[in-house]
């Protein structure tokens, strides 16, 4: 295989498609592009993450290797490749992606980029900063990780307040014995009183689209809200930044909960992560 350009318009249409949710809109228009023997590292990339998106974890992960093949300093390609190991369970594998990233390629992240790994990594660092420290150098570096503050199980320098509050990183979850596998025995645990970090983990081992999960964690935060359980609502909902960082939906309900919380500075910075503006919801803020 040799790495060809897209003809002109075709990214931008996948883009759109994309940003739009419409993934099998991306693979079809990516199918069109290999059996024309055009192998474009940004339509394999888009194609890559339209699989990442529906949870096809295995031909994601084929494809990133593809995109690597043809642009081997693709930095957003190693990201989704340290994500993709993570939600299969290789934590190790995909920190040891991150810090290599960090090692190589730190000067050249977006701030989008910069955010994403940020949140990412998150939850380890606070977590397990003696394993950050030892075997991750340029991580820890990044995180601001230093051991020799570490009092127990916490660590200071690490995590801003809008980190802590809204998208700190979750632990990759172990299927259950007897995987979920429709989103109608996803919602069970809700009505049966289930405890929210058990609810979560059915979610998350859920075999549907990241897309959907995103959709029901969001569905029983609002059920949670509702009946005015502020802290599980918030719990659903940094789990679905997790998954999906740029979820105006999300985004959007995680202001507002964190307003009726109390912390309108903190609401305000959430909303500012919107990629357009909704007034409704700078309307509700300034209440």
């Amino acid at each position: 295989m040799q790495a060809g350009t897209a003809p002109a318009g075709t990214i931008e249409r996948m883009q759109e498609k994309f940003d739009n949710d419409d993934f099998l809109g991306v693979l079809q228009d990516l199918t069109e592009l290999i059996e024309d023997k055009c192998y474009d590292p940004k339509a394999l990339y888009l194609g890559a993450y339209s699989y990442f998106m529906q949870g096809d974890y295995v031909r994601a992960a084929a494809l990133v290797n593809d995109t690597l093949q043809f642009a081997p300093q693709d930095v957003e390609t190693r990201i989704l490749l340290a994500r993709i190991c993570m939600l299969e369970d290789r934590s190790d594998d995909g920190l040891a992606i991150f810090d290599f990233v960090l090692e190589h390629y730190a000067d050249q992240l977006t701030t989008e980029q910069h955010d994403d790994v940020e949140d990412i990594l998150d939850y380890y660092a606070q977590n397990d900063p003696e394993h950050i420290a030892k075997d991750f150098p340029h991580i820890a570096a990044f995180m601001h990780v230093d051991v020799a503050t570490v009092d127990g199980a916490s660590q200071t320098g690490v995590g801003s307040d809008i980190e802590d509050a809204v998208i700190a990183e979750s632990e990759p979850v172990n299927q259950a014995e007897e995987p979920v596998t429709s989103a109608e025995t996803v919602a069970e645990p809700l009505a049966n009183g289930t405890d929210i970090e058990a609810e979560v983990e059915q979610v998350m081992a859920a075999d549907i689209a990241l897309a959907a999960k995103v959709c029901l964690l969001n569905n029983f935060a609002g059920a949670h809200y509702a009946a005015g359980d502020l802290e599980a609502a918030q719990q659903e909902l940094k789990q679905a930044l997790t998954i999906d960082g740029q979820s105006a939906t999300t985004i959007r309900n995680m202001a507002v909960l964190l307003k009726d919380q109390g912390k309108a500075d903190l609401a305000w910075q959430v909303a500012a992560r919107l990629p357009e503006t909704d007034f409704l919801l700078l309307a509700y803020l300034k209440k």
